[in-house]
């Protein structure tokens, strides 16, 4: 079962997420669009293109975020702390620039925060205000998040230094979707 799905800027490649048979076996690779060759990235929990020929690699239990050049995946390149904390790294995507968007989630109280980090690894801000459940970067630079918040569901869009920039009341229909589409996938990878 795929688990995630990104593009590289190009459009050459894609990084996949899978939830393999065994533990042991990648999570996460690498699939040239024109060709299909597939070249794993081990040890990956989940993992998000920063550039056409770089890639941002997390796992859940790790406390950094380790990013690689695709013609030399076995040597990081940079390896950044994502502060805080937390139980698990939860997700992560990036933008060209090399600014990386690290989702946190804590299992004692169910929150899930964000960790901007720049290019050279700084922290560039947190968001913890509102706990979220699912994240996107737009095209425009910005975080969209949904949140549930008041008894209801919002969709956050953050800037990259933590401002809330827009608060939109989104349909409670969205949040069943969402569950939807997880209960679907969990009953599919037990088949």
């Amino acid at each position: 079962r795929l688990s995630g799905l990104r593009m590289s800027p190009d459009g050459r490649r894609l990084v996949v997420g899978a939830d393999p048979a065994h533990a042991s076996q990648p999570r996460v690779a690498v699939i040239d669009a024109s060709t299909g060759a597939r070249s794993p990235l081990p040890g990956a929990d989940a993992a998000s293109f920063l550039s056409d020929d770089e890639v941002a690699l997390a796992s859940y239990r790790r406390r950094a975020v380790a990013v690689y050049r695709l013609d030399d995946p076995t040597h990081p390149v940079r390896s950044c702390l994502v502060p805080g904390d937390y139980t698990f790294l939860w997700k992560v995507s990036g933008l060209p620039d090399g600014t990386i968007v690290a989702e946190t989630l804590t299992l004692e109280t169910g929150r899930h925060r964000l960790v901007v980090l720049d290019r050279d690894c700084g922290v560039r801000a947190t968001f913890s205000q509102d706990s979220i459940s699912s994240f996107a970067l737009s095209d425009t630079g910005t975080v969209v998040a949904l949140s549930a918040h008041d008894g209801g569901n919002e969709l956050l869009e953050i800037s990259l230094d933590a401002a809330i920039v827009s608060r939109r009341r989104v349909a409670e229909a969205l949040d069943e979707v969402i569950r939807s589409e997880e209960h679907t996938s969990e009953l599919q990878s037990h088949h």
